[in-house]
Formats: C-alpha cells, sequence, structure tokens
C-alpha cells in the first residue's frame, strides 16, 4: 500500500511543481 500511495504522490508533485515554476518564470 505505501508504494502504491508514494506513486500516487508523485505524480501529483511532478505536475505540481512544474506549474509553480511556470508561474514566476512567465512573470
Amino acid at each position: 500500500m505505501y508504494r502504491a500511495v508514494t506513486r500516487n504522490i508523485e505524480v501529483q508533485v511532478r505536475p505540481f511543481y512544474l506549474e509553480d515554476r511556470s508561474d514566476p518564470a512567465e512573470n
């Protein structure tokens, strides 16, 4: 179960980090 949860978190963090970086980059 831990492995499945870790994978879910990694996928959700990946797109989140990209959007966070795009914010200041576009500014």
